[in-house]
Parts: C-alpha cells; structure tokens; sequence
C-alpha cells in the first residue's frame, strides 16, 4: 500500500474532533481531495482497514483491550447500541471454561457408572460370544449399543437377544442407563453443541463425551483389579480356555437353530412376496420349518421353496383354488416333498442364493469365523451341520462328551 493511499484511510477514519463520532469528511470529499495522486476509491481501500476507537463502549468489559471496527457503520452502530462487548479471546476463554466445566461433570458420572468390573468369570459360553461379536464390532470404550434392551440386535432373534442383553446388564458387563441426572444431561448438550465450534479462528473437534440414556459397554478389570484396554482379545482368551458343560451346549445350540428358523421364516415371507401366494403362518409350517432348519441348509431349503412355489401357482390356477385351502397348499407342497425324498434316502441337492436383505447377524459371522473353517455364515449348513463343526473345535467336560456320543447313537439307529 502506497504513501498516498494510507493518507487517504487516515482521512477515512479522521473524527472531526476527539470527543466526536462525526466524521471529518464525507466519501466524497475524501476521493476529490486524492483525485490529483491518482489513487484507488476510499470504498475500496477502506475495506482494508480497521480503527481503534477510545470509548468505553469498544472496549472489552473483561479484559479492557481495545476492540477495532471495520467501517465507520460499525463504529457508529456499537456505540448506539449502548451495549458492553467482549472481545474474541475473552469469548474463547468463556467458552472454554463452559466446556471444561461441563466435561467435569459428565466425566466424573461417566467414572461412577462405568468402572471397571471384574466380570469375565461370571459369564457363559453365550454370553463371552455375544458379548465379543458387540466389542469387535463397536472398538471405542464404553461403546453405545441402543437406547434399550429392545435395541440391541446381536443374533437376530430379539427374544434371545434381550435375555442375553439382560443378563449382561445384571452381571455389570453392560451399563442401563434408562436416564441420566438433569446436571449431567444438561453437561452433555454444553459439549453436544461445543463440538465443533472455532476457537482463535481454529475449528475444534472435541471427543464426544456426553452421557445419554441408553445400553454401553462397560470396563473390564482383572481379577488383580487392572483395567483391561483390549476386551476382545481377553474375551478370545476366555473363550478358548473354555471347558463346555451340557448346558453349554444345549444353549448354543439353541441359538444357532432359532437362528436358522428365523432365516427360514424370511424366506417364506420373501416367496409370499415374490410369488404373490398366500401362506398361512400355521402351526403347521413352523414344525416343518423347525425339521428343515435342523437338517438342510437355508439355501438349499430356499429353492426347494421357489420350486415349490411355482407349482403351488400352478394348482391355484389350474383347479382355481381360493379361500381358507389356498393358503395352506405351499406349506403342504414342500412338505410332503420334504417327506417323499427323506421315505427314499434322497438329498437337497440344489441350492438358491439368499435374498441380499437376509444378511448374517454379528454374532454368526463372528461365530463363523472362529468354528466354522472355510464358512463366512450359516447359509449353506443346516443346523446340525453348524453345531457339530463347532463341536469339533471346542473341549467338553466328560459327562457332555458321554451325552453327545449316546445321543449320537441314538440318531443313527
């Protein structure tokens, strides 16, 4: 910037005495006056320029600076307004004590509801499984997994799910908190809405902190009383060390065939859908979709369905079926085919790829991975299959190995 152009902003800011806000010259006069040094319009130069005014109305009410205007409608319009102003630094600081106050609260009742607890030897096969697939998927401590015992989907059976959840609840490996204090609520918001502010022209992101109602994974502590960092991998250890009961047993096997039905069921749904039949939910279908889920893989099932399904339109059409007998013809065609091939010895053979909707929970993926060499899910195994892969690869105390060998037996005669 020139000699000139600095004489014309002075000009620009020039009171017409020191105890004034009327300014010495109009915009137009200060242009004529420089018109001779050939320099830029005042408007234009005057952009690039603040001012420091002596009044107690631009000055700080905290800290006494001085606060510069940037035009001569901003200092105008502050010292109108009568009212105190608080320079950026000061409004930094406030802000920062806020959030500081605020992080205070919430993480001293984050360390009353979240301390670590030494509650890996009161939980059960089920229950290590369910709670590693949570931990591998959610990484970050105290992860959030749903705002109640309703929202945590782990197998994709909510019944089993939500005793699970429970469960862990009661055993202190999950944290309820069904509602947070008002203070702490109230801390929270402060740090909701502070998360991403700009302070000193810096954006900030702050770690979320803030405490609302809902289910979380609590700490870990060791017997010696140590704060586990990784969860996981301490729920791997326990679970390989692990000795399984008949109970053990009896319970994971339950999961994994109330998995398969539930799949099962799905798939009834979708053909209803597909094909635009009707299909009774009867007592009926849900002992043929417990006997097929025990014994024939879910996508080997899916195209006896879709074949069946075409047949079950081809009666309705042909003998013009309808009413209460229309929706039972499909549940009674796959059925009686179900018996027909299993009366002559004969096997599933083809199979149909699951809809992309029906995907793997959590916890089957993760059981998979562990047990299950060379399948990523459940979808080409039946339920047996699936419990029996598993049991090849996991120790038994000697009375469940002694059922399982009778029961074995028993199967085959």
């Amino acid at each position: 910037m020139t000699e000139e152009e600095i004489a014309v902003i002075n000009d620009y800011w020039k009171l017409s005495d020191d105890i004034s806000t009327v300014f010495q010259y109009t915009l137009k006069q200060i242009d004529d006056k420089h018109k001779p040094n050939k320099v830029r319009p005042v408007r234009f130069l005057a952009k690039k320029s603040v001012f420091v005014f002596p009044h107690n109305l631009l000055t700080c009410q905290e800290c006494d600076c001085n606060i510069p205007v940037i035009n001569r409608r901003d200092l105008i319009n502050r010292i109108n307004s009568e009212e105190k102003i608080t320079c950026s630094d000061c409004v930094d600081r406030g802000l920062q004590r806020i959030l500081d106050g605020a992080n205070q609260i919430v993480n001293e009742y984050r360390a009353e509801k979240f301390a670590p607890i030494a509650y890996l030897n009161n939980l059960a096969v089920e229950e290590l499984l369910v709670l590693l697939s949570i931990t591998t998927e959610y990484t970050e401590n105290n992860a959030f997994l749903g705002m109640s015992p309703d929202d945590v989907i782990i197998t994709g059976i909510q019944m089993i799910d939500k005793n699970i959840v429970l469960s862990l609840i009661d055993k202190k490996a999950l944290v309820y908190i069904p509602e947070v204090p008002f203070n702490v609520e109230r801390a929270s918001n402060v740090i909701y809405s502070l998360s991403n502010i700009t302070f000193n022209n810096t954006v900030q992101y702050w770690p979320s902190e803030s405490v609302y109602p809902g289910i979380y994974v609590n700490s870990l502590a060791l017997d010696r009383g140590e704060e586990v960092s990784d969860i996981s991998q301490i729920l791997y250890q326990k679970l390989q060390s692990l000795i399984l009961s008949v109970d053990d047993v009896v319970k994971i096997h339950q999961i994994i065939k109330e998995t398969q039905i539930g799949k099962l069921y799905e798939l009834v749904r979708e053909i209803a859908k597909e094909y635009q039949i009707e299909i009774d939910n009867s007592n009926i279908l849900g002992g043929l979709i417990e006997h097929v889920a025990g014994n024939y893989s879910p996508m080997k099932i899916y195209y006896t369905f879709r074949v069946k399904a075409w047949d079950t339109l081809a009666y309705l059409y042909k003998d013009s079926v309808s009413g209460y007998r229309a929706k039972h013809i499909f549940t009674a065609s796959v059925r009686n085919y179900i018996q027909y091939i299993e009366d002559k010895g004969f096997e599933l053979k083809k199979s149909w790829t699951l809809p992309q909707h029906i995907r793997a929970s959590s916890f089957e993926a993760l059981f998979s991975r562990l047990y299950l060499d060379g399948h990523f899910d459940w979808n080409r195994l039946s339920a047996k299959a699936v419990v029996a892969l598993w049991l090849e690869n996991v120790r038994l105390e000697e009375g469940a190995q002694e059922l399982l060998a009778k029961e074995g037996q028993n199967s085959t005669e």
